[in-house]
């Protein structure tokens, strides 16, 4: 036992000694000519590096302030530019020989820069370029030599990327505790990697695949496979939309991708919650899914969506169309279809769009179909296309109350009970973050009647709308509006009558949660000569007349 810890002991001392003593006859020094070059012609840039130290207990060599130039096209500042560069050697060699043979690169702490031009190349893409420093060319440096270049282990810790565009044309994106591990890594083959990253607002990303062999004219274009998995991702504080756009919410997502070097292909699933549609949108209390099939040039630039199915509790949307990754400015040319959405599972979606009902009412029952094209810059999007919603009914508001405003509802007493009955709700819709545009509507109401018309509604949620109510005349309010005009004298109670079932132009103004309803009085002359034509003193006369039965408002 005794003589096993003396045996112990002496290895001990012996190892203390070599760490201590070999520093002394190997000058670390001597080998950072070789390093910085070999380095050099292996990225196709110009890498500098402050003075080597040997750290036996790490089994390597360690040296300061690494700097790896950018692409000049990029600018004039570092590509990377790190605290610390830690080379790991095979030993024996080193000390005895003093042959360099490096089994391991660790990048402690580098600041990296990514950039993308307007033709939508990076600035990484000319890296390992075979053709892309003179040192080759001035050494003889061979592409086959590259090629079987391998260095057991890469490792990138504590790594902050900042993500931009050249010219600039939103603020960069950054993104810190970047950490990129690859294996075996070699030009000419595939090479297993991992890269975890985190994201403001407490966002995760892990991407793990193969890639290789690298391509010796534009890195970007290697090809590699992907798995990737992003949790709690908010798009907007991470920098993949812009706050003008009026997205929202938190992304968790899992997505397969692979690239052949031209083409990328990628399915997935993407997870939302607390989601917004509209800068005037609230966030959405249920969940929504989209899973999706994809495919994108990389050297056009352009994708499209072959399938994508939406969901949101019971509800069911399919997307598709294409898309175009423009440096700083995407762009989308999609198609939403939505036929037959049951409207109380659309009800908790409706405040993530911008839809406010008004003040203390819902939607109850029915059907809402919809058919959309959403196009433009994602910061900017337009949705336009017809929407209908069908058979149902709007509880806690009263359009007959409403409608008593007027003078003449009022005098009938107004009111269908504290809910409206929809048949049909039509309109063209037209969206941008500017206003909402809704024209030729159609509203069936069938106590009332039904209104024809257009307007708008203002990011405010001010409204303009200029309608025509034609009353009905068999049933409901509509029906004694009508009754009672009748019974006036002559000329006048037929011309009346005629109006309310022709048309009475009315406008809608205050706000979606308490809108006003008033009749134009500029337009009553006009309607009051529907039907057959009146003399112009007569039209005047029923004009005034309906002046004052519906109230100067």
């Amino acid at each position: 036992m005794r003589r096993s810890l003396r045996v112990v002991g002496i290895a001990v001392v012996v190892v203390s000694v070599v760490v201590l003593v070999v520093p002394f006859f190997v000058n670390a020094n001597s080998f950072l000519p070789t390093i910085q070059n070999q380095m050099t012609q292996a990225l196709g840039r110009r890498v500098t590096l402050g003075g080597l130290s040997l750290n036996l207990f790490e089994g390597g060599l360690s040296a300061d302030n690494l700097v790896i130039a950018d692409d000049p096209a990029y600018g004039s500042q570092p590509f990377l530019q790190a605290e610390q560069l830690r080379i790991g050697v095979k030993l024996i060699p080193l000390i005895f020989d003093k042959q360099l043979h490096v089994t391991r690169f660790e990048v402690v702490n580098p600041q990296i820069r990514l950039l993308q031009s307007s033709n939508g190349r990076w600035n990484f893409s000319s890296l390992g370029n075979t053709g892309a420093t003179e040192s080759r060319q001035a050494n003889g440096q061979g592409t086959s030599q590259l090629q079987s270049l391998t260095v057991g282990k890469i490792l990138i810790s504590g790594g902050r990327v900042t993500v931009g565009t050249v010219p600039a044309t939103s603020a960069p994106r950054v993104y810190d505790k970047v950490k990129v591990e690859v294996d075996n890594f070699r030009f000419g083959s595939q090479f297993p990697y991992t890269l975890t990253a985190s994201l403001p607002a407490d966002g995760t990303v892990r991407v793990e695949g193969r890639a290789g062999p690298v391509n010796a004219s534009d890195s970007s274009l290697t090809p590699f496979t992907a798995d990737l998995t992003m949790k709690h991702v908010d798009p907007v504080a991470a920098g993949f939309l812009q706050p003008q756009a009026g997205l929202g919410g938190l992304l968790d997502v899992t997505a397969h991708a692979a690239s052949d070097g031209g083409s990328l292909t990628s399915t997935g699933t993407v997870t939302g919650t607390g989601m917004r549609f509209s800068a005037q949108g609230t966030p959405a209390s249920t969940p929504v899914k989209l899973s999706y099939e994809a495919a994108y040039n990389l050297a056009s630039q352009d994708g499209r969506i072959s399938k994508a199915a939406m969901t949101a509790g019971k509800l069911a949307a399919n997307l598709a169309g294409t898309f175009e990754l423009v440096p700083g400015n995407p762009q989308v040319q999609l198609q939403l279809a939505a036929p037959n959405l049951s409207v109380d599972g659309l009800q908790a979606l409706l405040p993530a769009f911008g839809v406010k009902l008004p003040s203390g009412s819902v939607l109850q029952g029915g059907t809402l179909t919809t058919n959309l094209n959403i196009t433009g810059p994602v910061s900017n999007l337009a949705v336009t296309g017809p929407i209908s919603l069908n058979n149902t009914r709007l509880s806690g508001f009263d359009l007959g109350k409403k409608l008593s405003a007027i003078s003449l509802l009022n005098k009938l007493g107004g009111g269908s009970g504290n809910a409206t009955e929809i048949q049909t709700l039509k309109a063209d819709l037209h969206m941008t973050q500017q206003q909402v545009q809704t024209s030729n509507i159609l509203a069936v109401v069938p106590a009332i009647g039904q209104a024809t018309g257009n307007g708008m509604v203002l990011p405010d949620g001010s409204l303009n709308y200029n309608m025509l109510a034609k009353l009905n005349a068999n049933s409901g309010i509509g029906g004694l509006a009508t009754g009672l005009m009748s019974a006036l004298p002559g000329v006048f109670g037929k011309g009346a009558a005629t109006a309310a079932t022709n048309g009475l132009p009315l406008t809608i103004t205050g706000t979606t949660s308490n809108p006003v309803f008033k009749l134009d009085t500029s337009k009553l002359n006009n309607s009051g000569q529907s039907g057959q034509q009146q003399s112009t003193q007569p039209a005047n006369n029923l004009g005034n007349m309906l002046k004052g039965l519906f109230g100067k408002h």
